[in-house]
């Protein structure tokens, strides 16, 4: 009967999946990307010693992964990926053409060429609601409309 914040977005296309993914190259460089899929719905929580502030209100919410009753992404609509500055052209298409083809994570999760996921969380942009609910129970809301804290 544990409760959590449940952040829901009010207007389509604000949610964001963001997959931070490095590697280790030969010479012990260190190789970067960052993957941000945008979706039309979906939903996110905060464990309730970490509420939403009014700041994180009036901009986005990043949301903590393995908590509550998932993200439950629906219809991504774009993917953006962003590349540290050690890219070549080619290792960006050659990652833009793994993404598409396999279009999600699952390539990374087989360590294909050394990539490692370093973490992934959801991001809520504004507006959006705050409800108090229990995590465990799928859909008990105990409260709603919940006020972000100063």
């Amino acid at each position: 009967m544990a409760k959590s914040f449940h952040i829901v977005p009010l207007k389509k296309k604000s949610v964001h999946y963001n997959t931070l993914v490095y590697r280790v190259k030969p010479d012990a460089s260190r190789q970067e990307f960052r993957v941000e899929e945008i979706y039309r719905w979906g939903q996110g929580f905060r464990s309730l010693d970490g509420p939403v502030t009014v700041d994180e209100a009036n901009s986005e919410v990043r949301c903590e992964p393995n908590l509550g009753w998932g993200f439950d992404l629906d219809d991504k609509c774009g993917v953006i990926i962003h590349f540290d500055k050690s890219f070549s052209e080619s290792e960006r298409a050659g990652i833009y053409k793994l993404w598409d083809n396999d279009g999600d994570e699952g390539w990374i999760m087989q360590q294909r060429d050394g990539w490692i996921i370093d973490e992934s969380y959801n991001v809520i942009s504004r507006p959006i609601r705050i409800d108090l609910v229990d995590e465990d129970e799928y859909r008990k809301v105990y409260e709603t409309d919940i006020k972000p804290v100063a």
